[in-house]
C-alpha cells in the first residue's frame, strides 16, 4: 500500500503529536479502503488493479498466508 498524498508534517518520523497521529488514522482507513494498486512502470503512476480488491481485503490474505507460513516453521 502506498499513501503518495501526505504533507511534510503528515510524512515526519517524529511528529507524534495527538492532531498528527489522528489525520494518519484517518489516512490509514481511507488507505485500507482504496482498491490494491500497482505501479506502471512506463507512468510512473499507481494503478488500480483489477480482480485485486481492496487494500483492506488483501492485507487480510497477506496476514493469513504468513500465518500458515509460520504454523509449517518448526519452532526454534
Amino acid at each position: 500500500m502506498h499513501a503518495d498524498s501526505l504533507s511534510l508534517t503528515e510524512a515526519s518520523m517524529d511528529n507524534s503529536s495527538k492532531d498528527n497521529l489522528e489525520k494518519l488514522e484517518t489516512i490509514a482507513d481511507e488507505l485500507l479502503e482504496k482498491p490494491v494498486t500497482e505501479i506502471n512502470y512506463d507512468s510512473g503512476l499507481y494503478e488500480p488493479v483489477n480482480g485485486k480488491g481492496k487494500n483492506k481485503e488483501a492485507l487480510v490474505k497477506f496476514a493469513e498466508r504468513l500465518s500458515e507460513e509460520r504454523k509449517k516453521k518448526p519452532d526454534a
